[in-house]
Order: C-alpha cells, then sequence, then structure tokens
C-alpha cells in the first residue's frame, strides 16, 4: 500500500525530479567499485587476524598491507615449527 501511495504522492507534487535510468555503462562502473570496496574489506580483515595471530606468538606487524605480506613468511615458519614440534610454546596449540 505504501508504494502506491508513494506514486500518487510523486504525480501529484509539480516540482518533483525524477531521476534518470543509469545506462548498463554506469550499471557496470557502480558493480566494479562496489566490488573492490568488497574486496579491500575482506583484505584488511584478512591482514587484521594475521596481524592478532602473530601478536599471540610476539611478532607485532605493522597495520598496512605490506607489512602484512612481509609477516606471512613468519607466519609459514610457525606453522612449520609447530608441526616439526621444536616450539614448545606452541606444541599443545593447534594451527
Amino acid at each position: 500500500m505504501g508504494d502506491a501511495e508513494a506514486i500518487c504522492e510523486a504525480v501529484i507534487r509539480a516540482n518533483m525530479r525524477f531521476v534518470p535510468i543509469k545506462t548498463p555503462e554506469q550499471q557496470s562502473g557502480l558493480v566494479l567499485h562496489r566490488t573492490r570496496h568488497l574486496l579491500i574489506r575482506q583484505q584488511t580483515a584478512v591482514i587484521n587476524t594475521i596481524r592478532a595471530h602473530l601478536a599471540e606468538f610476539g611478532i607485532v606487524v605493522a597495520s598496512s598491507a605490506t607489512s602484512a605480506r612481509v609477516a606471512l613468511p613468519f607466519a609459514s615458519i610457525l606453522s612449520a615449527a609447530r608441526r616439526a614440534g621444536t616450539l614448545s610454546c606452541i606444541s599443545g596449540s593447534s594451527f
């Protein structure tokens, strides 16, 4: 019922402005921007998760994406050391 009332109200008002329909090019540009924004948010979440896990082992990583990429080998080293049993501090934990 609300949609019908809004349509009637729009028809009655003389100063109502209508928005033109977006072209396929405009829509594809918006989709591209929304997708990029989503990927950046997901990347940030993964980086923050990695930083948190490394911080549990005393490895402090700056909050930039570049610093996280540099720290990724440390995560691999910790995981390999845990599997080999060479780090007693994490031998009981599970990755």
